[in-house]
């Protein structure tokens, strides 16, 4: 049986990033909408998702309310990471659940980085942030999602279960 995988673009390679441990970056210009990487994995639901160890729910995408993608072992870990650290300047999104899109042309050195906004809202998501932007949140936490600013910034560009959670909520008002 094959290990799960993440499939990566040929623009884009991994380096140590200023961020936090190892990045996403880019090689070759990359233009807005460009599919970047896909991700690999296993899917879990939620119990499942808080039995694992630390390292493997670090390396998960939650992709519903109570489904992730993820590795169950140590050893996927590497080969299911798309190494797209948090930004609150991010330029890549997601497009459905497991695709990362380029919200914006990239050029080649530029670190990709993401606003985990736009698909994590469980009850672990809650950190520092390292980004060092201008308009740094300080801290991501699983609810930064609900944020009309950051709805409107990061339009078309929520995974897909994050948007219908918006839609929902915008029905109701």
């Amino acid at each position: 049986m094959k290990k799960a995988r993440s499939w990566l673009s040929d623009k884009v390679y991994i380096a140590d990033s200023p961020i936090e441990g190892k990045g996403l970056f880019c090689k070759q210009p990359i233009k807005k909408d460009e599919t970047i990487a896909i991700k690999g994995g296993h899917v879990i639901d939620k119990d499942y998702f808080d039995q694992l160890p630390e390292d493997c729910r670090h390396a998960a995408l939650q992709i519903s309310e109570h489904l992730y993608i993820a590795p169950l072992k140590k050893d996927e870990i590497e080969h299911v990471m798309v190494y797209v650290n948090h930004s609150c300047s991010p330029n890549v999104g997601l497009k459905g659940q497991l695709s990362t899109v380029a919200m914006r042309d990239i050029e080649p050195g530029e670190e990709l980085t993401g606003d985990y906004c736009v698909a994590y809202s469980n009850s672990h998501f809650v950190f520092a942030c390292n980004c060092k932007k201008e308009n740094c949140r300080k801290y991501v936490k699983s609810d930064d999602w609900k944020d009309p600013k950051l709805q409107k910034k990061y339009a078309g560009y929520f995974c897909l279960y994050q948007q219908e959670k918006i839609d929902n909520i915008r029905a109701k008002k």
